[in-house]
Order: C-alpha cells, then sequence, then structure tokens
C-alpha cells in the first residue's frame, strides 16, 4: 500500500513540476530578440497525426525533456504551411529541426517520434553544446 502511495505522489509531483513549454510561430521568431540568443527548435506536424500528439505530449509532461527543451526557443509550425511557405521538404511527421539563428541546421533533423525519450533528450543537449560552440566562434 504505501509503495502505491508513493508511486502516486511521485508522478502527481513530476507532472506539477513540468512547465508549460512557450511555442511560438514561424513569424513570431522571425520578430523575436530571444530566437536570437538561443538554439531554435522547430517541431513540424501535422493535424490528426497521433505521433506528432504524442511527441507534443511527451515535451509538455516528461519532466526531463520539459526541462531541457524549455532551453531552446520553440517554434511549432503545420506541415502544409512549412512546405508552402517556408519551401520545407519534409517527409515524415513529427520533424524536428535545430537551427539557429541564421536559420542553419545545427544537428540533422529527426524525422518521425524519437524512438527513446533519453536519446532524444541527449539529442537536444548535442545541439545546445554544438550551438554554444557556433555562437563562441
Amino acid at each position: 500500500m504505501n509503495k502505491k502511495i508513493t508511486v502516486v505522489f511521485v508522478l502527481v509531483f513530476l507532472s506539477v513540476c513540468a512547465n508549460a513549454l512557450n511555442w511560438h510561430s514561424i513569424k513570431e521568431m522571425e520578430h523575436s530578440t530571444e530566437a536570437k540568443t538561443k538554439p531554435v527548435m522547430v517541431v513540424v506536424y501535422k493535424e490528426g497525426c497521433p505521433y506528432c500528439e504524442r511527441l507534443h505530449d511527451i515535451m509538455e509532461s516528461n519532466q526531463l525533456v520539459n526541462s531541457v527543451a524549455g532551453d531552446f526557443y520553440l517554434v511549432s509550425i503545420d506541415v502544409k504551411d512549412a512546405q508552402k511557405n517556408y519551401g520545407a521538404i519534409i517527409k515524415k511527421t513529427p520533424t524536428v529541426i535545430f537551427i539557429n539563428s541564421k536559420r542553419e541546421e545545427i544537428v540533422p533533423q529527426i524525422e518521425g517520434l524519437p524512438a527513446d525519450t533519453l536519446e532524444f533528450v541527449e539529442y537536444m543537449q548535442k545541439a545546445k553544446v554544438i550551438y554554444s560552440i557556433q555562437q563562441n566562434k
């Protein structure tokens, strides 16, 4: 019984600790000074895509993912808008693209739902490190 109470308490605590992420549009990014001082994570989604919804849930509710994602300027864009207005070539949704303020890819994009949450966190960390190195040149 005590184990069940402890597990429930930990789950409630973790869900309360996860911060709501601040998502932006591409247009907001273009006019943002914050987007010039942080690495940018662009999530390309498709309405009704279950994998896109799952990625959004992971980013919002997983404390570790949420914490690391908070270090990025987050942009969310529909695949049709990305293709029509920005010439993006998107093969799968979701697609996660990490860019710098010059719109250059920091690391190769992730196509589809990341297979493992920890690997996704490590990939975000890698993007942050490469971004920092690029900024210090």
